[in-house]
């Protein structure tokens, strides 16, 4: 019957009417319990499957993020030896080691700052796939 349709007049006898089919509703209720425990079946697996995926993306991009923070800090250390070399050798002359310092200096300091912010941009990814909005 149609939403809106008015219902269909009974021309038969309550005597008339065929008996309802024994194996009907019941088993029309066992074909739905059954087709939902599959469906949640399939849900259950499309979910693990889609936190394995998403513990390999985090796992991925926070190594990579730990590199680029190691490269940042072994870059970080390196200014600071430069530093140390070319405070040395600025004692010992006048004029050249400055400016070897400040070179040296700089160019450590640089790429401490492209790594470091490399590093952030990693973890910031991951704090976005789960949701996060830091970073």
């Amino acid at each position: 019957m149609y939403q809106g349709e008015p219902p269909a007049p009974h021309s038969l006898s309550s005597a008339d009417s065929p008996a309802a089919p024994a194996a009907g509703p019941s088993s029309s209720l066992r074909d739905d319990v059954k087709a939902l425990v599959q469906d949640g079946r399939t849900y259950l697996e499309a979910e693990v499957a889609f936190q394995k995926t998403r513990a390999s993306y985090s796992a991925q991009e926070g190594k990579a993020g730990a590199i680029n923070g190691a490269v940042a800090a072994a870059c970080a250390h390196m200014a600071g030896v430069a530093l140390v070399v070319g405070l040395l050798l600025a004692l010992g002359s006048e004029i050249g080691p400055w400016w070897s310092l400040v070179v040296v200096t700089g160019i450590f300091a640089a790429a401490a700052a492209v790594f470091g912010l490399k590093a952030k941009g990693r973890f910031a990814r991951i704090a976005k796939a789960f949701g996060g909005e830091r970073a």
